[in-house]
C-alpha cells in the first residue's frame, strides 16, 4: 500500500525524472530514467507511437477513422491528393 509518492524532474536540463515510492509498511521502492522515452537517447518504437497516437485519439476519432489515418501516413509520400486524410481530421469529434 503507497503511503507517499516523492517524483521530481528537471526538464529543463535533461530527460532526468526520479520516482520514489513510500510504502506504509516503510519499503521505498525508486526508479529513475534518464532519458524519456521518444528522445534522441531513447527513441519510441513504431508500436510505442502508434500506441500512444491511439491513447490520445480515443476520445476524437472511432477505431476505423484511426485505423484509415494510420494507413494514409504510412504512405504519405505516395498520396496524389490529400482529401481522405484532412476528411478523417475535420470529422473528428472534439471533447
Amino acid at each position: 500500500e503507497i503511503y507517499q509518492c516523492d517524483w521530481s524532474s528537471d526538464v529543463c536540463s535533461s530527460d532526468l525524472a526520479r520516482l520514489t515510492v513510500h510504502t506504509k509498511d516503510g519499503r521505498r521502492i525508486f526508479k529513475e530514467v534518464l532519458h524519456r522515452l521518444g528522445s534522441p537517447e531513447n527513441p519510441a518504437s513504431e508500436d510505442e507511437v502508434y500506441r500512444k497516437f491511439g491513447i490520445l485519439t480515443r476520445q476524437c476519432l472511432t477505431d476505423a477513422q484511426r485505423n484509415e489515418l494510420i494507413a494514409l501516413v504510412r504512405d504519405l509520400d505516395k498520396l496524389d491528393d490529400l482529401g481522405k486524410l484532412t476528411a478523417i481530421l475535420a470529422a473528428a469529434r472534439v471533447n
